[in-house]
């Protein structure tokens, strides 16, 4: 009842499938007990609003509890909010896409690297670029290292470690 906002008055008596289909429409409870049937458990996200009126993301996972012979008697779930979690996977998206249209539209070469100098991402440039010097296919994993040339390489250690110590 916390979770949904709900007092202890206002849900005793009800059965968790009226409760949720009171407040959400997500759930096809006949889909979610078949799944279990099939599976054991089922977790399953659905948008609701608690009591207030506040518009939530829940969480929710739901098994059966056997009787004593071994069949299925109740359903028991655990649920809880993660709205907050969405939002900030929302936010992840759009600015992986956003960095991905920035890499993929410039005239410009970009890798990104880890810590190793492995690399993460590129744009097409920059692998049309190794490509055309070095006659490899870049691929992701690739240790930036590599296309060091060995009369630069020391000068490469050095400004990577100030970008690692954040001196630049």
């Amino acid at each position: 009842h916390r979770l949904f906002g709900y007092t202890p008055e206002q849900v005793a008596g009800k059965s968790h499938d009226e409760l949720l289909n009171h407040i959400s429409t997500d759930i096809n409870f006949d889909t979610m007990v078949e799944i279990i049937a099939l599976k054991g458990k089922y977790t399953f996200d659905f948008h609701v609003q608690r009591a207030d009126g506040t518009p939530i993301v829940v969480e929710s996972t739901q098994s059966f509890m056997n009787d004593e012979k071994g069949n299925p008697y109740f359903i028991i779930g655990i649920s809880h909010d993660i709205t907050d979690r969405v939002a900030a996977e929302k936010i992840l998206k759009e600015s992986e896409a956003n960095l991905k249209a920035i890499f993929q539209s410039t005239s410009q070469s970009f890798m990104l690297m880890d810590t190793d100098t492995r690399i993460i991402a590129f744009n097409e440039n920059a692998s049309k670029t190794i490509q055309s010097f070095y006659h490899i296919q870049l691929k992701k994993g690739d240790d930036f290292k590599q296309f060091v040339l060995p009369d630069r390489y020391e000068k490469f250690a050095h400004h990577f470690k100030e970008v690692m110590n954040r001196k630049i």
